[in-house]
């Protein structure tokens, strides 16, 4: 029977004060929210809890109507309920309210607790085990995206591994983002050794030769830093040639004229 169906008979119940009113104002909620017609939904639902506060089924449909209004709290505070009534039904009712919380939290940017209701459900309905793992890497991509913003980039590239190891199908996404994660780490070191360069200069005809050795040693170990990184970030994408230059500017600036010679090579080849 189709939604509005549903919604006529559902609505016949409610005026002849069947017995299960609770159910019938579910029953109309729920068809509401496959209209499209959310506001509806919700008062309906709300006034199904009202009647049956116990009955999961409800806070689970209510649940739905929230996430898909991206109202991610309300529809947290929902699926929870859903769990708390929901242990004796029957199904796969409990698995199914562990995912769609899940993709709750996920949208919340609850990355942990997203992965440990995905765990659950897997684990309450094997069925869903290999859906499970793609939506988990899906969590650990967002994180990975996540760190990357807030340029905490070691964090970053742990997440995008996590989810390469869970999905293949990641490995080109996630390969770049960890290739610029390594880059900009090699770009810190960068950064640093530009300011030692100014005062470097400023000391090139003082007296003070022991700040100046100092310094030295700390620039060496900067570049050495910085290209390291950058030769991760190469394993990762060999095609940048933003890349591709700063190490053979760092091979440069190391001493290494046959590798700087090699990747200028390289460069020449990208466009």
């Amino acid at each position: 029977m189709c939604c509005t169906g549903l919604v006529k008979n559902a609505t016949r119940a409610i005026v002849l004060n069947v017995e299960d009113k609770a159910g019938a104002y579910q029953s109309r909620g729920k068809a509401k929210r496959n209209l499209k017609q959310y506001q509806e939904a919700i008062d309906d639902l709300k006034t199904s809890i009202s009647l049956n506060p116990n009955y999961a089924r409800t806070y689970f449909e209510l649940g739905l109507v929230y996430y898909e209004t991206s109202k991610d709290n309300l529809a947290i505070v929902n699926f929870n309920n859903a769990i708390k009534y929901g242990a004796s039904e029957k199904g796969d009712f409990l698995s199914v309210s562990y995912y769609n919380r899940a993709l709750a939290k996920k949208s919340n940017n609850d990355f942990q607790g997203s992965i440990s209701d995905f765990e659950m459900a897997s684990k309450l309905d094997s069925k869903t085990n290999s859906l499970d793992k793609s939506e988990i890497a899906g969590v650990y991509f967002k994180w990975g995206n996540r760190f990357f913003k807030l340029k905490k980039w070691n964090s970053a590239i742990q997440k995008f591994n996590e989810a390469k190891r869970l999905d293949s199908s990641l490995n080109d996404d996630c390969n770049y983002n960890i290739c610029s994660s390594y880059y900009n780490i090699g770009l810190k070191y960068t950064d640093e050794d530009e300011a030692i360069v100014n005062e470097l200069n400023t000391l090139r005809y003082s007296s003070n030769s022991a700040r100046y050795l100092q310094l030295e040693k700390m620039r060496n170990e900067n570049l050495k830093n910085s290209l390291k990184f950058m030769l991760m970030a190469y394993n990762y994408d060999k095609k940048r040639k933003n890349l591709v230059d700063m190490i053979s500017q760092l091979y440069n600036l190391t001493g290494n004229k046959i590798k700087e010679k090699e990747f200028k090579s390289i460069s020449q080849g990208l466009k």
